[in-house]
């Protein structure tokens, strides 16, 4: 699975990639910081026009925050209004901005908490790398187009996530000819384009990525040396481990601990599970006996009628 995502939304993206994009019938995902939409300022940047027929061509348009600031260099209260004023403007264009990008791949724990408490459901960080069912929707990794990586590489980068079933997202900033480090030629742009639609890879916006590759449930597997914690599906009329779905943006390790919390009355750390494999379309995670806190009766915080068991 492969997603092209394009930061900072410079005027070269639109110019050179919109055609070529609409012509092989592909996706992509748009980070706009949103000071540059102005009229009369930032010239090489998209204007609300332009995001606009992005937007009506299909292509989802996502934050890259208000003013591009090193968020770790400013405060709390400042990063909270950078990820909002900026979620909120595009809101006025009519456009839901589901995901993030980080400015400079700057990102901290609590920035990471700070995305989430605004609204957005999943981030891209730029750690080079591939993502799978397990990578934090949060931080997640990507390949950079730089004006000086062969298209050889990038192809290599395409196969390989093709065939080890792997989510590669693809970081683009300027399309040109000038020198500029950080963006990529046209030629190059065109050759990967051409190389994705012949090969029909799957390719994605980063929302829909996140959705495909998110499983929606988490099991907990609790173990008492060689006795397993069970609790009692009434629906179901049978024993069984506890399990439930994730909701919304939870991290599963978190869907795990409320999970069992709501179903068993036992509290754990989330620093105490430890993801083992997964089945199906469950995440599993494992615990010890010894770890856990009694906070309530089985099913009292989550409502169910339910009891427990060691078997």
């Amino acid at each position: 699975m492969l997603t092209l995502t394009f930061d900072d939304c410079y005027l070269s993206q639109k110019n050179e990639a919109q055609e070529l994009l609409r012509q092989a019938k592909l996706k992509a995902s748009f980070y706009v910081i949103t000071d540059y939409l102005e009229e009369g300022n930032y010239l090489d940047f998209m204007k609300k026009s332009d995001i606009l027929s992005l937007l009506h061509d299909g292509h989802e348009i996502g934050s890259h925050t208000k003013s591009h600031p090193r968020l770790p260099l400013i405060s709390s209260e400042k990063r909270i209004a950078e990820l909002t004023d900026s979620k909120n403007k595009l809101k006025e264009l009519g456009i839901n901005a589901a995901t993030f990008v980080y400015p400079y791949g700057n990102y901290s724990e609590n920035i990471v908490e700070e995305v989430k408490k605004v609204g957005y459901t999943s981030a891209r960080s730029t750690e080079f790398g591939f993502n799978t069912p397990k990578t934090n929707p949060y931080i997640l990794k990507c390949q950079p187009v730089y004006r000086w990586v062969p298209f050889f590489i990038i192809k290599y980068w395409i196969d390989k996530a093709e065939k080890k079933n792997l989510w590669l997202i693809l970081m683009f900033h300027q399309i040109d000819t000038t020198r500029g480090f950080y963006g990529t030629t046209p030629n190059t742009f065109e050759k990967i384009v051409t190389y994705i639609t012949k090969k029909k890879i799957q390719t994605v916006t980063m929302s829909d990525g996140i959705n495909k590759i998110m499983k929606p449930y988490v099991k907990i597997l609790i173990k008492d040396n060689d006795k397993t914690l069970e609790h009692y599906f009434v629906r179901a009329d049978e024993w069984g481990i506890p399990a439930g779905k994730i909701e919304g943006s939870e991290l599963p390790v978190n869907a795990a601990v409320r999970e069992l919390l709501e179903r068993t009355g036992f509290s754990i750390e989330s620093d105490k599970l430890t993801q083992v494999e997964d089945e199906g379309d469950f995440y599993v995670f494992k615990g010890d006996k010894k770890d856990l806190t009694k906070i309530a009766e089985p099913g009292e915080i989550g409502g169910y009628k339910t009891e427990i068991r060691w078997n």
